[in-house]
C-alpha cells in the first residue's frame, strides 16, 4: 500500500507537468482525452475494509485476493473487485419482515412463509430468524448466482421438513429446541452440498403458536393441560408426604414382628430344651417318674376332697392327717373302711 501511494505521488505531478507542457500545442479534445485516460487508469485504486477481503476478477475469472488496505487493479472492464464482508453476521427473517422503524408498520407478517403442517396434520404459525456468515468467500462469490435467495429457499424447505416430523404439541412446547437444532444442522448440510460457502450461526424462533382462527380453543386445551399437571403435582406432593410415613410405620411393624418372632423362637427353644431334658430323665428313670407323677396327681385330686377313706392296713398315716385341712379351712373326717 505504501509503494502504491509513493508511485501515485510520483506519477501525478509528472502527468500534470506533461499536460501543462502540451497545453499550448495540443487541441482541447486531446487534453480531455488524456484526462479521461488518466481518470480511467486511476479508477483501479480501491480500498479494502477491515472486515472485508478484496477479490480481483480479471476478465471474469478470480485472479487474486487482497487483504485490508489500499490496493490497485487494472481498470474496468479488464478487472473488477468484489469486497465481501467475511466477518459480518447476516440475517434472514421468515414469516415476518421488520420494515423501516420510522414507518407506521415496523412489523409485517408473512403468513405464506409462517404457516406449516405438523406431523399430526395440524397447522402451526411458526416465525423464525436465521443468522449466517461467510466461511469461504470464493464459494460464496462464485458458487451460487443468488446466495441470499438460495439460503432463503433452503431454510424454508428444511424447516417445513423438520416441522412435518413432529406433533403439534411438541412444536409448541417441549420440542422447540430440538426443532431449532435439527433445522440448523440440516440447513448446514444442504448449504455444504450446494458449496455455498456459508456457515449457519443460529436458528431462533420469533414466535410459535397455533393459527389465530383456533387460538382460543388451543388456549383452552393448554389451560386444561396445566390444570391436569397441577392436579398431578398436588397428588405427587401428597404421595411424597404419605409414602414416607407409611414406610416408617411398615418398618416399625416389621421390627416389632421380627422382635416378637425372635422372642417366641427363644421361648419355644427353651420349652423344647426343657421338654427334651424331662424326656431324657423320664426315659432314664421310668418307675420313679411314674411314681412322682402319680403322687402329684393324687395330691392335686385329694386337695379338693373333704373326706379321706383309708385302708386299715394304712392306718400308720393317721398322725399326718390329724391337722390336715382343706383350702377352705375344714378339717378332714376320717373313716375306716
Amino acid at each position: 500500500m505504501k509503494a502504491i501511494g509513493e508511485n501515485l505521488n510520483r506519477v501525478i505531478p509528472v502527468v500534470g507537468r506533461a499536460l501543462r507542457g502540451v497545453r499550448g500545442r495540443l487541441p482541447d479534445p486531446a487534453v480531455l482525452l488524456l484526462l479521461a485516460l488518466l481518470a480511467w487508469a486511476l479508477s483501479g485504486v480501491f480500498m479494502v475494509g477491515p472486515d472485508e477481503v478484496g477479490v480481483i476478477k480479471t476478465f471474469g475469472r478470480n485472479s487474486r485476493t487482497e487483504d485490508p488496505g489500499l490496493h490497485y487493479h487494472l481498470p474496468y472492464p479488464i478487472s473488477t473487485v468484489l469486497k465481501p464482508k467475511i466477518t459480518a453476521i447476516k440475517r434472514l427473517e421468515f414469516g415476518f419482515r421488520v420494515a423501516d422503524p420510522e414507518s407506521e408498520e415496523a412489523y409485517v407478517e408473512m403468513p405464506s412463509e409462517s404457516m406449516m403442517l405438523t406431523g399430526d396434520e395440524n397447522i402451526v404459525d411458526l416465525r423464525f430468524l436465521l443468522q449466517y456468515r461467510i466461511k469461504n468467500y470464493e464459494e460464496y462469490l462464485f458458487g451460487l448466482a443468488e446466495p441470499e435467495a438460495t439460503v432463503r429457499s433452503a431454510a424454508q424447505a428444511v424447516m417445513r421438513s423438520a416441522v412435518a416430523q413432529l406433533a403439534l404439541d411438541q412444536v409448541l412446547t417441549t420440542g422447540k429446541q430440538e426443532l431449532a437444532d435439527k433445522a440448523a444442522s440440516d440447513l448446514q448440510a444442504l448449504l455444504d452440498k450446494y458449496k455455498a460457502g456459508l456457515e449457519v450461526v443460529t436458528v431462533q424462533f420469533e414466535s410459535v403458536q397455533p393459527p389465530k382462527q383456533v387460538s382460543s380453543a388451543f388456549k383452552a386445551v393448554v389451560s386444561a393441560r396445566e390444570k391436569k399437571n397441577q392436579i398431578i403435582n398436588s397428588a405427587m406432593s401428597r404421595a411424597n408426604e404419605i409414602i414416607p410415613l407409611a414406610q416408617g410405620q411398615a418398618n416399625s411393624m416389621l421390627l416389632q414382628a421380627e422382635s416378637y418372632l425372635a422372642e417366641e423362637r427363644e421361648r419355644a427353644m427353651g420349652e423344647t430344651a426343657r421338654f427334651l431334658a424331662l424326656l431324657s430323665e423320664t426315659e432314664n428313670s421310668r418307675a420313679v417318674t411314674r411314681q412322682r407323677l402319680y403322687l402329684e396327681a393324687m395330691e392335686t385330686a385329694l386337695s379338693k376332697a373333704g373326706r379321706i377313706i383309708l385302708d386299715p392296713q394304712e392306718m400308720n398315716l393317721l398322725p399326718f392327717l390329724w391337722n390336715y385341712t382343706d383350702k377352705e379351712g375344714n378339717r378332714f373326717s376320717i373313716e375306716e373302711k
